[in-house]
C-alpha cells in the first residue's frame, strides 16, 4: 500500500510539472522588459 500510494504520487508531482512547462512555453514575463531565456527543451512544449 505504501509503494502504491508512493508511485501515485509521483506520478501526480510529474503531472503537474509538466503542465507548468506547457504554461511556462506558451507565456510571457508580466514585466515588459524581462523575459529570460528559455532552454531549448522548453521551447518544444511551446504551440506553434
Amino acid at each position: 500500500m505504501k509503494n502504491f500510494l508512493k508511485t501515485n504520487l509521483v506520478k501526480i508531482i510529474c503531472s503537474y510539472a509538466l503542465m507548468f512547462s506547457v504554461v511556462a512555453a506558451n507565456s510571457r514575463c508580466m514585466c515588459i522588459y524581462h523575459d529570460l531565456d528559455k532552454p531549448e527543451a522548453l521551447k518544444k512544449l511551446k504551440k506553434k
